[in-house]
């Protein structure tokens, strides 16, 4: 057999024509509709029915929450706010409504029945804007309750769980003042004096410094504690303002 020649391995080589793909077929409109109009109408109606649904939906939704801010709005007693907390589970009126409730069992002097009710709400509303506000509260009813080693407790909760909210100052004077009362001098102070080399600004730094001074009086060491202060009100319980701590009681 013969070799190629060298003319022959210079010449390039042809390549065959290659044919073009044939072109698609037109949509027939006619013929899909024919074919899938069955679907087609069932889909339409399924959007149909579901925006239907949804509406019925929204407005429901807005009706019981006009509904709930109305009956919160009228509500004054004990009774009428266990009313909306229970008729109107689910809302933001009804979660309101029980940390009213709370607040107005402690005024009253109920002070296990407040415990319980601030407690319910915590557990309740766990990303609520006043869950902290309802846990210093709870801490400061059970102080006025006498259950001191549950508030300390509580307060101790703020400051691990809610270090820089603002009730965690708050708590440190309730930790301090609880110190105080078991005999504690020196962790009491210690523990005030951490609140004050913080620098902090808030309004009842006064009661920080008083109960120091009183510490460091030396009777308060004689009889083990000092007299015991009022405790400050309960935080306020304003929704846009859930960290904004409450002045502290002025010293009798």
């Amino acid at each position: 057999m013969s070799e190629p020649s060298e003319s022959d391995k210079t010449q390039p080589t042809k390549l065959q024509p290659v044919e073009p793909p044939p072109p698609p077929p037109e949509f027939d409109l006619l013929a899909f509709w024919i074919q899938y109009r069955k679907v087609i109408v069932r889909s339409f109606y399924a959007v149909l029915v579901g925006l239907a649904l949804w509406t019925v939906y929204l407005y429901a939704e807005s009706r019981k929450k006009e509904g709930s801010e109305g009956a919160l709005a009228s509500a004054k007693t004990a009774d009428e706010l266990r009313k909306v907390t229970a008729e109107w589970t689910g809302t933001p009126a009804s979660a309101t409504a029980q940390f009213r409730l709370a607040d107005e069992l402690r005024k009253e002097g109920k002070f296990d029945e407040a415990v319980k009710a601030y407690t319910e709400f915590a557990q309740k509303n766990p990303a609520h804007p006043l869950l902290v506000g309802s846990i210093a509260a709870l801490a400061l009813t059970q102080e006025t309750a006498g259950k001191k080693d549950e508030a300390l407790a509580t307060y101790q909760r703020i400051q691990s769980s809610y270090p820089k909210s603002g009730h965690a100052p708050l708590a440190l004077i309730g930790i301090a003042r609880i110190q105080a009362e078991q005999g504690k001098i020196d962790e009491a102070t210690k523990t005030l004096d951490t609140l004050l080399q913080s620098g902090s600004s808030f309004g009842f730094m006064s009661e920080a410094q008083r109960l120091q001074a009183a510490l460091k009086n030396p009777n308060a060491r004689k009889t083990g504690g000092t007299p015991r202060p009022e405790p400050p009100p309960a935080p306020v319980t304003t929704p846009g303002a859930p960290n904004t701590p409450p002045a502290a009681a002025k010293p009798a």
